[in-house]
């Protein structure tokens, strides 16, 4: 199915394949329909008002916004999703892909060691036993809140989610 008007946006949760999926997308309907959503770029837009303004200033020009962000375009810190504080007549679909939770978090283990977040002699037990990963990530993705709720993220997805791999 193709969607005509709507704004897709892609909750790229972190280690599931989103790359690909991004990649995807970028050929379906070019670089310049695509806003990527990256913690960079948002890091010296340090209030609300400045991430809504930078918002809306993409959000009626592009085909897609993808990112590292919760359901309704939920930025860590920020206590209200993006996307409710902005006015858009387009409907907005949501995709994303998920991944077995274990393998995830060993995937993102490996990630941050090679990115050296975490100390490289640090196991995979430590890892865990530590807490230095968030809890139910991709729970947390989905639902848009500021702690996971998997009954918020199961409605979201089977009212607003076109696709879920």
């Amino acid at each position: 199915m193709v969607y005509a008007n709507e704004l897709i946006i892609f909750i790229h949760i972190a280690k599931t394949g989103g790359t690909t999926l991004r990649g995807i997308l970028d050929k379906q309907y070019g670089s310049n329909s695509l806003f990527m959503y990256a913690h960079e770029t948002f890091e010296n837009l340090n209030s609300e008002d400045k991430l809504v303004n930078m918002l809306k200033s993409h959000i009626n020009n592009v085909k897609s916004i993808s990112g590292h962000f919760g359901f309704g375009m939920k930025y860590n810190g920020i206590d209200t999703p993006l996307l409710y504080l902005m006015d858009t007549s387009r409907n907005i679909v949501y995709i994303s892909i998920l991944r077995n939770p274990v393998e995830r978090l060993f995937s993102q283990y490996h990630h941050y060691k090679r990115n050296n977040w975490i100390d490289f002699d640090i196991t995979f037990e430590k890892f865990v036993k530590q807490n230095l990963y968030i809890p139910n990530y991709q729970t947390l993705c989905l639902s848009g809140t500021n702690i996971p709720n998997l009954e918020i993220a199961k409605r979201n997805i089977i009212k607003h989610f076109a696709l879920v791999g």
